[in-house]
């Protein structure tokens, strides 16, 4: 197979060239075979990025999709929207999937290796919920070392679905994100994906209503009584109507090692209310506005102050974050799964921590 040599073809002897002199410049051949793949890899693979999201419609787990399936709940939504059984997709908008042909993965362990990190090293948008992320990664385990660029989206504890954007399948909706499932989510990425180094964060406009910005980017870090539970994962229930959370959905992005932090928040969208405080008090309507949205609308440039100084906190709490390069195979029992297809909530996915250390198996590593 190619290899990462140059050969040298002026020891071949052609009966048909003279060899007592010098050798004429068509009996040279030198090839970089490392170089010649990746061409032949730039054909084989577009470049772009991938969107990972949730179809809308409920699947049957009988479908010849052998993707991890799950239960999409859309608890708290108005209006309502029942819960629907689905997996998810993978699309992009620069080209075709169909148009991938990983056929010459299958060759040597070698190509395999370098057809993944082409296929992976690109940036991946899980913009669809946090268990559409979980199935993704768990059907790609011995891929996980292979990310290195991921970009996130954060609803802020909102009570409406939301479209994903282009090229999500037409109709296709999220909910308010799951603080259990975020957390679940980022445990694989920080300790089970070593190799990435690029991270982006969106979160919706809701963020300036939900998060006591105003004052400095550190509120974001405390976790006092009366915190949103879509915010901050719950650590204690004291009986009495109070609860307890430990992080937030921003601490929990701050523990990938060094990694280049980008972060933007939607600026919120003119509505009825703003609309009737500008008919009512004139040029003085911004101080009868909501606070917080009134005050993004009046003082844009601090609302922009405020996330670049939070992504460069972001950044700083990166560096001081340890290393992690643990290695982890799927190991789920398929018969438990229905028809042999996997279910996120029953899959090993679920039970990754932080800590463990899986050892490699030799007939494990390349499929």
């Amino acid at each position: 197979m190619l290899d990462d040599v140059s050969h040298n073809w002026s020891t071949l002897k052609d009966p048909g060239i003279r060899h007592d002199g010098e050798y004429p410049k068509h009996a040279y051949i030198h090839t970089n075979y490392g170089e010649l793949r990746k061409q032949v890899y730039s054909y084989l693979i577009p470049t772009g990025k991938l969107l990972v999201g949730d179809y809308v419609q409920n699947l049957n787990v009988t479908t010849s999709s052998i993707r991890t399936h799950y239960l999409l709940e859309f608890e708290g939504v108005q209006p309502p929207i029942p819960s629907v059984a689905t997996t998810y997709f993978v699309r992009s908008d620069e080209f075709n999937l169909r148009d991938i042909d990983l056929g010459i993965a299958g060759v040597t362990k070698k190509l395999n290796t370098e057809v993944s990190m082409k296929l992976y090293e690109r940036q991946i948008q899980f913009n669809g919920s946090p268990k559409s992320a979980l199935a993704f990664l768990h059907d790609r385990t011995r891929h996980l070392e292979c990310l290195t660029n991921v970009s996130l989206r954060f609803l802020c504890g909102s009570t409406k679905a939301v479209q994903l954007p282009h090229p999500a399948p037409a109709g296709a909706i999220i909910p308010p994100t799951n603080i259990v499932c975020w957390r679940k989510m980022l445990n694989v990425l920080v300790h089970y994906c070593p190799n990435i180094k690029n991270v982006e964060l969106s979160i919706d406009s809701s963020f300036w209503d939900s998060e006591p910005w105003t004052k400095s980017v550190h509120t974001i870090y405390e976790s006092p009584f009366g915190k949103s539970p879509f915010l901050y994962q719950a650590r204690a229930n004291y009986g009495d109507g109070r609860w307890e959370y430990s992080k937030s959905f921003l601490e929990l992005i701050a523990r990938f090692h060094k990694a280049h932090f980008k972060l933007s928040i939607d600026e919120p969208a003119g509505d009825l209310e703003e609309k009737k405080a500008k008919a009512e008090y004139g040029a003085s309507w911004r101080l009868h506005y909501p606070p917080c949205k009134g005050y993004v609308s009046a003082f844009p440039e601090r609302s922009r102050e405020f996330r670049e100084k939070l992504e460069k906190h972001m950044m700083k709490k990166m560096e001081d974050r340890p290393a992690y390069n643990q290695f982890r195979l799927c190991d789920c029992d398929w018969k438990k799964f229905t028809d042999g297809k996997p279910m996120l909530g029953t899959s090993c996915i679920y039970t990754w921590k932080g800590g463990e250390v899986m050892k490699k198996k030799a007939k494990d590593l390349w499929v």
